[in-house]
């Protein structure tokens, strides 16, 4: 597990090999008994305190089913009936690293293109620092052109340092390429906008979202894209029932799996005919 944990984000993450030092110390204290002796040991402390009613595989996975069945009924109708505002994201780029940001001022409008592989209503855009009492625009628009809504804004409509919400009066059809663009309007010279972006990381520059990118009156600025969100809020139960049960049904398979599997062999020879020989 320790050379796989290595593979995987070395070679197919490629992004961050440090974090399999998260498993380094556990092996290490494994590695000083080990599974075998660990099993050996519970064997011998089973024999020197035999009980009235000794637990089994059976007996566990019993209990551990009981238990299941328990937390469903439990939890059935806050996770199935019960409704909740839901987010479905199209997009969700909420990264933001080094310190550079785009800029919207009278000369200078910034524009976000990306795909949405789903419908979506609102936009959230983050905001670094901002001058002056300007009036700007966020427009959003699909690439075919079919599709176009504007919303006005001031800074007093941002929150620095997090997302901020645009909601749309008419949903966004998914499946399609999308231009988002925030420019001034009016006439405030000495006003601006930062916007937060994620341009050059602490460690290297990545392009996190590579679906579309991040341009400064028209011109693409290569590996950096806004700190925005796509998403339509629905208010629906977190889930169906068909797929509630659907969980619960794997989580039962496993449990027997592995009371077939983890059969005590003393138990399953006493309860084995006779030999006709």
């Amino acid at each position: 597990m320790l050379f796989g944990n290595f593979v995987f984000y070395i070679f197919v993450w490629e992004a961050e090999p440090r974090y399999a030092l998260l498993f380094f110390f556990p092996f290490l204290i494994m590695n000083c008994y080990g599974v075998s002796r660990l099993q050996q040991w519970l064997s011998e402390k089973r024999q020197m305190h035999r009980s009235l009613w000794p637990i089994t595989s059976q007996r566990a996975a019993h209990l551990l089913v009981i238990l299941l069945l328990a937390v469903t009924v439990f939890h059935f109708r806050a996770i199935t009936q019960e409704s909740d505002v839901q987010y479905r994201y199209a997009i969700n780029q909420n990264q933001r690293k080094g310190s550079l940001q785009a800029r919207v001022s009278l000369n200078q409008n910034v524009s976000q293109t990306f795909y949405a592989d789903r419908s979506f209503d609102h936009i959230s855009l983050g905001m670094s620092r901002s001058k002056g009492e300007g009036t700007y625009q966020v427009t959003l628009r699909s690439r075919s052109g079919d599709e176009g809504q504007t919303k006005r804004f001031t800074k007093h409509d941002l929150k620095r340092g997090t997302l901020s919400d645009f909601n749309f009066v008419r949903p966004f059809r998914g499946k399609k390429k999308y231009v988002l663009t925030v420019s001034m309007i009016g006439n405030q010279q000495q006003s601006y906008l930062d916007l937060a972006i994620h341009g050059k990381g602490l460690f290297e520059q990545r392009d996190l979202y590579r679906g579309g990118s991040l341009r400064v009156n028209g011109r693409m600025l290569e590996g950096k894209d806004l700190q925005f969100r796509a998403y339509l809020r629905d208010t629906r139960p977190y889930l169906s029932t068909t797929s509630y049960f659907a969980f619960v049904s794997i989580l039962l398979l496993m449990i027997i799996l592995f009371a077939d599997v983890y059969r005590d062999p003393a138990e399953v020879l006493r309860h084995m005919p006779p030999d006709p020989a």
